[in-house]
């Protein structure tokens, strides 16, 4: 079982949603559970998890991965991803079920190589989620996944980072489109490979709209 961060719901009682919270290549929960503090005043019912990647990265000293970039060819990257997926969809129904919830009360957040997981998993789950929210990633599945089409999707991009270029954030809209989901979007001119206020910002009032519904 993957090991995580934990930030149990603001409001004290027990949760009623669970935000899963992907970091990227070469960090840890740690990074990403400062997410969850921004967000836990406007998603007071939420209990944040924020889970170590499974293995050391490979390209660093320190830090964790979900998979390696040694090799960046699509297929072998998906591949990769599809193992790592495995493990962190067994994190994620161990969370649904240690809090009780379902399915429509779980988000997925994934930044950079964390949102390719987010999409990994969240893409191939067996019943609409509540929402998934990928920044400054891409989408590794392709055209070959048939996503729940009741799960919102919001993918933010800053047009001027210097990891993931733009052109992955555009591909990434295109292959869901061609699948039939729209997703909501939003690219930050002058961004690059971060999360900023305005990108939190939005990845919140779109939780607090989808947990809404």
């Amino acid at each position: 079982m993957l090991t995580s961060e934990r930030l149990p719901p603001l409001s004290g009682c027990p949760p009623r949603q669970l935000v899963i919270l992907l970091h990227g290549l070469g960090a840890d929960g740690r990074d990403m559970i400062e997410l969850g503090y921004k967000w836990r005043q406007g998603l007071p019912h939420s209990m944040f998890l924020a889970p170590d990647a499974p293995d050391p990265c490979d390209m660093s000293p320190f830090g964790r991965q979900w998979f390696s970039l040694m090799d960046r060819r699509t297929a072998v990257m998906a591949a990769a991803a599809d193992v790592a997926a495995v493990q962190l969809a067994e994190f994620i129904r161990a969370g649904m079920d240690g809090a009780g919830l379902t399915s429509d009360d779980v988000a997925i957040v994934g930044f950079s190589q964390g949102m390719m997981m987010a999409m990994q998993v969240g893409l191939a789950w067996d019943r609409p989620l509540a929402a998934i929210v990928g920044y400054s990633g891409a989408l590794l599945a392709g055209p070959v996944r048939r996503p729940m089409p009741n799960t919102p999707i919001l993918l933010v991009q800053g047009e001027d980072d210097e990891i993931i270029p733009f052109s992955a954030h555009e591909h990434a809209i295109e292959s869901l489109r061609m699948l039939g989901v729209e997703p909501k979007t939003l690219s930050l001119p002058g961004l690059g490979h971060m999360i900023n206020d305005p990108a939190s910002e939005a990845g919140l009032s779109f939780l607090k709209e989808a947990f809404a519904r």
